[in-house]
C-alpha cells in the first residue's frame, strides 16, 4: 500500500518522535510504500521576529502545508494518511488538504492536543479536564502552555477554532495507544466508532539469558512533577527499606528532586541524566524493578514496554492506560497516584519477596513476545488501514 505519513517533530526528544521513527520503519519492513512530509519545531529556532510573527498564522492553516502535499499527492499519489503531530509548523490545514484529494486520513494520537491546548490535561499540579469541551479560554486564565499565557493562548485559539470549525471530523480513523485514550477522545467528542487500539510500535530484543536481578528501583523519565517521582522519594524513605533508587532522565524539576533525595535518603539515590539505548537496558537487568509513579494520563509509556522486554517487573500507578499494560500481582504492582503510604507498602512488598519478582518478570517477558513485538503490532496497524481503505 502507498502511505503518506506526516509528523512535526518535537523540538525536545522524546517518545512521539521515536514511536514515528519506529512506526516508519516497521511499515517499510511490511512492504508499504512510505513517503514522508514532515517538518521540525526547531526550524523556528534563531529566526527572526519577522519569521516568527509569520508563524503565528500559519499555526491556524499552513498555506505551505497546502501547497507542499498537494504536491506530494499528486506526484507519490498515496492510497492512505497516516498523521501523527501536526502543531505548530504543518497545522491542521493538513486534513482538509488531504479530504479534498480524496485521501484517506488516520490520525495516531498519543496526547490530548485535540482536547487540550498544552496537550497533558493537566494544569496546577494536578489533572484538568476544563477544556475537553466547549471553550479553550481555561488555557488562557491558567497559562498552561509553557507558562505562558501568550502562548497559551495561540494554542487555545488553533484547537478552539478548529473545534468550531469542525474540523477534526475530516480524519477517518484516529490509532489510538490504549482505550483509556479511545475513551478520553470520546469524551471530547471525537473519535466515536472510529478508533483502533494499537499500542506503540517497539523493537522487541531477544530473550534475556536470566530475568532481570537485583536489589536496586528504577525510575526512567522526564523529572517533571506530574511523574510523581516526589511521591516515590517520600515512600521510599518512609517504607523502612534501604533499597537504592536509580534515576534516569532530566528536565526542569531536577534541582528540586535532587536536593529532596538528599534529605530525605541521603546518598542513595543516583540521578543519572538522560540514558539510552544499551545503558537503560544494562540498568533494568540490574533491577528489582521499574517504578512508573505517574500523577498524570501518561498513555503507554515506552518504557514500561522497555522493561517487559527484560523480563523486569513494573510497579505503576493505577491510572490512565498503565492498567492496561501492567497486571496487579502478575506482571507488577498498581498502585493509587500520589498515595505515598500506598507507595511504601508496594515498595516493601515487591523488595522483599525475591520469588513473586521472579513471576511477576516471567510473565511480563511473556506479555511482551505475545502483544509488544512487530508482528503484533503490524497486526494492529493492518487493521487501521483496511478501515482507511474501506
Amino acid at each position: 500500500m502507498r502511505l503518506l505519513l506526516a509528523h512535526n517533530f518535537y523540538r525536545e526528544e522524546g517518545g512521539e518522535n521515536s514511536v514515528y521513527r519506529a512506526l516508519a520503519a516497521l511499515l517499510r519492513d511490511a512492504g508499504h510504500e512510505v513517503v514522508e512530509y514532515v517538518r521540525d519545531s526547531r526550524e523556528l529556532d534563531g529566526q527572526g521576529a519577522l519569521a516568527r510573527a509569520a508563524a503565528i498564522p500559519a499555526g491556524f492553516a499552513s498555506r505551505r502545508t497546502a501547497r507542499e502535499v498537494s504536491a506530494l499527492v499528486a506526484r507519490a499519489r498515496p492510497q492512505a494518511a497516516l498523521v501523527q503531530n501536526v502543531f505548530p509548523l504543518i497545522s491542521p490545514a493538513i486534513y482538509g488538504t488531504l479530504r479534498e484529494l480524496a485521501v484517506p486520513v488516520g490520525q495516531l494520537v498519543y496526547n490530548y492536543r485535540f482536547l487540550c491546548p498544552d496537550g497533558h490535561l493537566f494544569t496546577r499540579g494536578a489533572i484538568c479536564e476544563r477544556c475537553l469541551r466547549g471553550s479553550t479560554l481555561p488555557a488562557v486564565r491558567f497559562a498552561c502552555y509553557r507558562d505562558s499565557r501568550l502562548a497559551s493562548a495561540w494554542y487555545a485559539g488553533i484547537v478552539g477554532w478548529h473545534r468550531w470549525r469542525d474540523t477534526f471530523a475530516r480524519i477517518d480513523a484516529f490509532g489510538v495507544p490504549d482505550r483509556f485514550m479511545e475513551a478520553k477522545l470520546a469524551a471530547g467528542g471525537l473519535g466515536l466508532g472510529r478508533c483502533v487500539v494499537l499500542g506503540n510500535p517497539f523493537d522487541l530484543p531477544p530473550r534475556p539469558r536470566a530475568l532481570a536481578r537485583g536489589d536496586g528501583l528504577l525510575f526512567v523519565g522526564r523529572l517533571v512533577p506530574q511523574k510523581g517521582l516526589g511521591t516515590l522519594l517520600r515512600a521510599l524513605a518512609a517504607s523502612g527499606l534501604d533499597a537504592p533508587l536509580t534515576v534516569v532522565g532530566d528536565g526542569p524539576a531536577r534541582a528540586a528532586l535532587e536536593a529532596e533525595a538528599r534529605a530525605w535518603l541521603g546518598d542513595r539515590v543516583r540521578f543519572l541524566g538522560p540514558v539510552f539505548g544499551e545503558q537503560v537496558a544494562e540498568l533494568m537487568a540490574n533491577s528489582a524493578a521499574l517504578v512508573v509513579p505517574s500523577e498524570w494520563y501518561d498513555n503507554a509509556p515506552l518504557v514500561v514496554y522497555q522493561a517487559f522486554a527484560a523480563g523486569l517487573p513494573v510497579l505503576a500507578s493505577d491510572i490512565d492506560g498503565l492498567p492496561e499494560v501492567v497486571e496487579h500481582e502478575r506482571t507488577g504492582l498498581l498502585v493509587p497516584p500520589g498515595d505515598v503510604a500506598a507507595w511504601a507498602a508496594a515498595l516493601r512488598r515487591a523488595c522483599g519477596d525475591p520469588s513473586a519478582r521472579m513471576r511477576w518478570g516471567a510473565a511480563a517477558r511473556e506479555r511482551a513476545e505475545r502483544d509488544f513485538g512487530a508482528a503484533a503490532y503490524g497486526a494492529r496497524v493492518d487493521e487501521l488501514l483496511r478501515r482507511l481503505a474501506g
